[in-house]
């Protein structure tokens, strides 16, 4: 085990508390903002967080998806902006135009307008846009039951990535197919398919990246982790972005028994497919396999991948627990 990751284990624990400051963040919002300083062994800076949620509210109006479950992660990722000023205004200029596309309004295309505006310059703003919708309508008519919003975030990594958006949706679908085929999917087909729009962003062939991804997802249910919507992009990025998800597997749930003597991480608060998720993406922390995705910039559209992930789940999260509580 690597005693680096074993630090930033320890590191959002203590990140976690940290945030407790942040008394009108949701729990979600909490762990995932201490995972992702945690991955950039650093500590949340409280003080500029709350500043960008002060500055955010004042420039948005009171329905804004910028002030929706994720708003709080939001204004941690800009924290780490040197000027934070301009990239917001870049995430509102992206927002826009994404919103003049067509598409709705939610947390997911505030992660959407942050992987466009942290990834391309203004003047590839409009091409990103355009290949999002061309993507987003391929998928919508070929499954409209079960293309939603909730695939946005993902496909912006595609959009500004050096894909051959002309061939993306044919391999989204081939490998979907391949999935289907191979794992129970029974009322699961929305989150294979985003499974899938990460898996199509690798070089390898599609039958090699879709056993890869199957048999770690045996090994996952196996440790009787769920497989649910955190937990599963968590896995097709650790099988896109790392050399072995056997050993990685392995590791992230040895490292689940330490975690959850914490408080705060414990049985209760968390799941054990959150915990799964929150350590699998401090591994994917020390990829180092260069080229696997085909991208312009591999260091950007990587923070852009994982923020993006991270972001979605929040909210999948908080509306599911939302949903929970309200039939309480």
């Amino acid at each position: 085990m690597s005693e680096g990751f074993r630090n930033k284990i320890d590191l959002m624990v203590s990140n976690h508390r940290l945030l407790k400051k942040l008394v009108w963040a949701n729990g979600y919002d909490r762990y995932f903002i201490a995972m992702y300083f945690a991955q950039r062994e650093s500590e949340p800076d409280i003080l500029r967080i709350k500043e960008i949620n002060r500055y955010t509210k004042k420039n948005t109006g009171i329905f804004s998806a910028f002030r929706a479950e994720s708003m709080y992660f939001v204004s941690a990722l800009l924290s780490t902006e040197h000027d934070y000023f301009s990239r917001f205004q870049q995430m509102l200029d992206a927002y826009k135009m994404l919103r003049e596309a067509g598409f709705r309004t939610s947390s997911y295309l505030t992660a959407a307008a942050y992987v466009i505006a942290s990834s391309s310059s203004g003047s590839e703003y409009a091409q990103a846009v355009n290949n999002m919708r061309r993507l987003f309508d391929d998928l919508k008519a070929a499954h409209p039951l079960i293309t939603g919003y909730e695939i946005y975030a993902l496909i912006a990594v595609i959009a500004v990535s050096s894909s051959d958006m002309s061939l993306v949706s044919g391999r989204i679908e081939y490998l979907l197919e391949k999935l289907k085929a191979g794992l129970s999917v029974s009322g699961k087909r929305r989150i294979l398919l985003s499974v899938c729009g990460l898996l199509a962003l690798s070089q390898e062939d599609p039958d090699l990246i879709s056993i890869k991804f199957l048999d770690a997802a045996k090994l996952v249910r196996a440790q009787k982790v769920r497989l649910e919507f955190g937990s599963c992009l968590t896995l097709a990025s650790i099988c896109l972005l790392r050399n072995n998800a056997g050993e990685d597997i392995a590791q992230i749930i040895e490292n689940e028994k330490y975690l959850k003597n914490f408080r705060g991480f414990g049985i209760f608060p968390l799941g054990r497919e959150l915990r799964f998720s929150l350590l699998g993406n401090l591994l994917l922390s020390e990829t180092n396999k260069p080229g696997i995705v085909s991208t312009a910039g591999a260091a950007t559209h990587l923070i852009g991948l994982i923020a993006a992930q991270q972001a979605a789940t929040i909210a999948a999260s908080a509306a599911a627990a939302a949903v929970s509580s309200s039939s309480h």
